[in-house]
C-alpha cells in the first residue's frame, strides 16, 4: 500500500522518477507473495470456524436428551387371596375317624428273647418312645388335624405264630390304620397282602414284597438285596473271606435273591463257595423249624464250610451252630 501512494504522489516529475518508481512498483509486486504467507493466519483463523461448525453437530447431538422409557401402565393390585376352605374330617378309612388316627407298633420283645435265649439285642424301650412321639405330634396339631393313637404290642420273632398273633390284635382287634413294625421274612405280608394296610418296617423290603404288597409294604433301611451286596462286597475288599471255604445260607424262599445276588460276587473275588444252603420256610411248628436248621448246619459241617455267610435270621443258624457244636 505504501508503495502504491508513493507512485502516486511522483507521477508528474519530469526527471524519470517515475522510471524508477516502476521497478518499485514491480518489487512490491513480487514482493507481494512473499507477503502472502502473512496472511495465512487469516485463512487459518477463517478456517477454524469451520472447524468448529463442523464440531458443532456431534456437540448438539451430545447434548440432545436421551428419549425416557415409556411409561408402564400402573399394575393392577392382585384380588386377595379367598381364605381356604375348611376341609371336614370324616371317618375315611379303618383306623381314621373324625378326630384320630391309629397307628399300630409291632415290636420285637427284647426280654423274652433274653429270657428264653441269653441274648441281649439291646431294643430302647419302644412303648415309651412312641408314646412321646405321639403325644408330641398331637399337642402340634396331629396329622392334618387328627391326633395321633399308638398301640405297641411285642412279639417273639421266631417262626411266624407270634408274628400272626400281632398282625391279628392290631388289624382286627385295634384296628389301625398303619403298622409300624420290625416283622422278619414274610410275617408283614399279613398287613399288607392279606389285610390291604400300609406296612413301614425297620427292614424287609424286596423285589417280590413289593409286589405281593401292591404298593403297601415300606422300609426305612435300604433295599434288602443292595443291603447284603453292599456288605459283602466290603468283607471281599477287607478280604474277610479270604482263605476260608465259605457256606452260602439263607431261610425261606424269598431270600433267595440275596443269594443270587452275592454269589457272583464272591465268584468273581475267587473266593471258594462250598455250597448254598437253605432249610425252607419256617413252620408254625418251632420244634420242627429247629430240626431242619440243625439238618442244614450238619450238612455244612460235613462239606467241610468253617465260614457261614448268613444272608437271613441271624437267629436260627446261629442257634443251630450252637447246639451243634
Amino acid at each position: 500500500m505504501l508503495a502504491l501512494v508513493a507512485a502516486a504522489c511522483g507521477g508528474n516529475d519530469d526527471d524519470g522518477s517515475a522510471d524508477t518508481a516502476e521497478p518499485a512498483a514491480a518489487q512490491e509486486q513480487t514482493a507481494a507473495p512473499e507477503e502472502a504467507p502473512a496472511e495465512a493466519p487469516e485463512e487459518e483463523s477463517g478456517e477454524a470456524p469451520a472447524e468448529e461448525a463442523a464440531d458443532e453437530p456431534a456437540e448438539e447431538s451430545g447434548e440432545q436428551p436421551a428419549d425416557e422409557p415409556a411409561e408402564e401402565p400402573a399394575e393392577t393390585p392382585a384380588e386377595p387371596t379367598p381364605a381356604p376352605t375348611p376341609v371336614e374330617l370324616i371317618a375315611s378309612y379303618q383306623g381314621v375317624t373324625e378326630s384320630e388316627i391309629a397307628i399300630g407298633v409291632a415290636a420285637i420283645d427284647p426280654v423274652q428273647i433274653n429270657e428264653m435265649f441269653g441274648i441281649d439285642i439291646g431294643i430302647f424301650p419302644v412303648h415309651d418312645l412312641y408314646a412321646a412321639l405321639s403325644a408330641d405330634l398331637s399337642e402340634r396339631g396331629g396329622i392334618h388335624g387328627r391326633s395321633v393313637v399308638v398301640h405297641v404290642v411285642s412279639f417273639l420273632p421266631i417262626g411266624s405264630t407270634d408274628s400272626e398273633r400281632v398282625c391279628t390284635e392290631l388289624m382286627e382287634d385295634q384296628r389301625v390304620f398303619v403298622v409300624i413294625g420290625q416283622f422278619l421274612e414274610d410275617n408283614a405280608l399279613c398287613i399288607t397282602e392279606l389285610h390291604g394296610h400300609p406296612y413301614v418296617g425297620h427292614f424287609g423290603e424286596n423285589t417280590e414284597r413289593q409286589e405281593r404288597s401292591n404298593g403297601l409294604f415300606f422300609a426305612t433301611e435300604m433295599k434288602q438285596t443292595r443291603q447284603r451286596v453292599g456288605g459283602t462286597t466290603e468283607m471281599i475288599r477287607a478280604g474277610d473271606l479270604e482263605g476260608h471255604r465259605v457256606g452260602i445260607y439263607y431261610e425261606a424262599p424269598p431270600d433267595k435273591e440275596y443269594a443270587d445276588a452275592v454269589q457272583p460276587l464272591l465268584e468273581e473275588a475267587g473266593i471258594e463257595i462250598v455250597g448254598v444252603y437253605s432249610p425252607g420256610s419256617p413252620s408254625t411248628d418251632t420244634v420242627q423249624n429247629e430240626q431242619n436248621t440243625d439238618n442244614i448246619s450238619t450238612r455244612m459241617e460235613a462239606d467241610g464250610v468253617d465260614l457261614i455267610l448268613n444272608l437271613s435270621n441271624v437267629y436260627g443258624i446261629i442257634q443251630s451252630a450252637q447246639r451243634i457244636g
